[in-house]
């Protein structure tokens, strides 16, 4: 006879947990972005500025170590999101103004940063030295005539690039959330047609043992095999989704995961997955846990090694 457990795992929408590390030495536990590049881990915090983490798998004590590496940050040119003054509470409070919320890399060995406060991407090369990319000058307009960016604290949440390099995909994280795509030509991003692939606004409800509804949000992105992933943070699951409308193809959940007794955060119901990478055999979720501490008492930020589904994620 079946266990409940084994019926459960036999639904392929449920993600099952292979293996929880917390990450050792990353700034106030505030793991924002976290991306696989040529075998490499690398982790962003919305608290630090000028800074990337090289995470460490520690496979004997089941951990990430987090080492950290300076990056020159240039001054930006544009103004931030949210009003001056509200931006200059927040940094104050925070410790940090650019609040970078996503992570990835070209094969150039390029690291890719996403500031939510100011919309924009910061490219970092091998030496740390960072610069920010030209985004189209259109593009910003364009999100906010389909209802993103019009928000504080509610800005550009992930950021992915294809493998080839050719596009770069950025998540407006809610009210409304969205998907938007940059296509590289002639060494300059530009938008094909409309950088908005999708924009939508809507209430999800809360997975047990919350009650009630919540925005729903994009919090995460990664690229795998041409097809565009997202962390959807507020239903406790990541998609698969086609790259023309950006729509729906399948789901898979980790509410079961995250609403376990002892991983559970006192005053934590909109949920702490942050950042997504897909692989082959396995989905990486990171939770930016802050300064809360969980049921059993870890306190560190997670990252979650999810097995990939029987048929594998393009099924």
């Amino acid at each position: 006879m079946l266990s409940l457990a084994q019926l459960v795992w036999a639904d392929e929408t449920v993600l099952e947990l292979a293996q929880e590390y917390p990450v050792q030495g990353l700034t106030a536990g505030h793991l924002s972005g976290l991306s696989q590049c040529q075998g490499r881990w690398w982790a962003v915090s919305d608290r630090v500025d000028n800074q990337v983490f090289e995470l460490i798998l520690d496979s004997a004590q089941q951990q990430f170590l987090a080492n950290p590496y300076a990056i020159q940050v240039p001054p930006i040119n544009r103004k931030p999101l949210a009003n001056r003054l509200l931006q200059s509470v927040v940094s104050q409070v925070r410790g940090s103004e650019l609040d970078f919320e996503g992570i990835s890399c070209d094969s150039q060995h390029n690291l890719y940063l996403v500031s939510e406060a100011y919309s924009a991407v910061l490219q970092v090369n091998r030496e740390g030295e960072g610069r920010w990319i030209r985004l189209p000058s259109n593009l910003h307009s364009m999100a906010r005539a389909n209802g993103l960016l019009l928000r504080h604290n509610a800005g550009l949440e992930g950021l992915a690039l294809a493998e080839d390099g050719s596009q770069l995909w950025l998540a407006a994280e809610r009210q409304g959330r969205g998907l938007i795509r940059l296509t590289q030509h002639q060494l300059q991003w530009r938008c094909i047609d409309n950088c908005v692939v999708l924009a939508e606004q809507h209430q999800v409800p809360l997975p047990a043992p919350y009650s009630g509804r919540t925005a729903a949000d994009f919090s995460g992105l990664s690229m795998y095999r041409d097809k565009l992933f997202t962390l959807e943070r507020a239903e406790r699951q990541l998609c698969r989704r086609e790259l023309k409308h950006g729509k729906v193809e399948r789901c898979w959940s980790f509410a079961s995961t995250e609403s376990l007794p002892e991983k559970r955060y006192a005053g934590a119901q909109l949920g702490m997955a942050e950042a997504l990478v897909i692989e082959e055999g396995a989905a990486w979720v990171g939770l930016d846990t802050a300064d809360k501490v969980r049921t059993d008492q870890l306190k560190n930020p997670i990252i979650w090694q999810f097995k990939a589904p029987a048929k594998g994620w393009l099924h």
